[in-house]
């Protein structure tokens, strides 16, 4: 099939750094709510943090165009989001609320149907991922907005610390299983489907 990247490796990739990402967050946290002084083990670990996120948003940016890209190679014409606009959207904003989510979603619902998992393509796994962005966007802004930079947070903040966590956790865990279960589905929709 022409243009079809084999998704097996960036989807590798990025599984891995969002799971240390997970869970480097998880345990950077969990120390910041017992230390709550600046400067200790859990600012050390922040920096971490940073580099892993910023792993992620490459691989994974990288995971949404190969997938992308190979939606349009099966031939479709139900794709009206580009592999470039399925990342690009997520800078764009208010457009970042809602346009990658309709970019992932097309490429799930066009992988699913050409490899014959028809039932699968309306799975609410897309749904279930782009709602825990947002929901881990805002608590995560609050907890930004009530422990700020400064040297004594308000007491909250640690509070919605661990709440972004936690979301942050389930919405690694479900990015994780829609990034192999699409994978699963284009290399299935490669070799002609499930009922090949």
């Amino acid at each position: 099939m022409e243009g079809f990247r084999e998704p097996a490796g960036i989807t590798r990739a990025a599984v891995i750094a969002v799971a240390i990402y997970m869970g480097l967050d998880l345990v950077s946290t969990i120390i910041r709510f017992f230390e709550r002084t600046p400067g200790g083990v859990a600012d050390m670990l922040a920096i971490g943090v940073f580099v892993v996120l910023l792993a992620c948003l490459v691989l994974v940016g990288r995971w949404i165009y190969v997938t992308n890209a190979n939606a349009h190679a099966f031939g479709t014409d139900e794709m009206s989001i580009s592999p470039g606009w399925a990342v690009g959207w997520f800078f764009v904003p208010i457009a970042n609320l809602f346009k990658p989510y309709e970019g992932v979603k097309e490429t799930w619902q066009v992988s699913h149907n050409v490899a014959g998992l028809i039932e699968e393509a309306e799975s609410p796994i897309v749904r279930w991922w782009w709602g825990l962005w947002i929901v881990t966007g805002i608590v995560g802004w609050v907890s930004i907005r009530l422990g700020g930079l400064s040297e004594t947070p308000l007491e909250g903040a640690y509070y919605f610390d661990l709440l972004t966590a936690g979301l942050n956790v389930a919405l690694c865990l479900v990015l994780i299983r829609l990034m192999r279960r699409l994978a699963h589905a284009q290399r299935l929709a490669r070799h002609g489907g499930v009922f090949s």
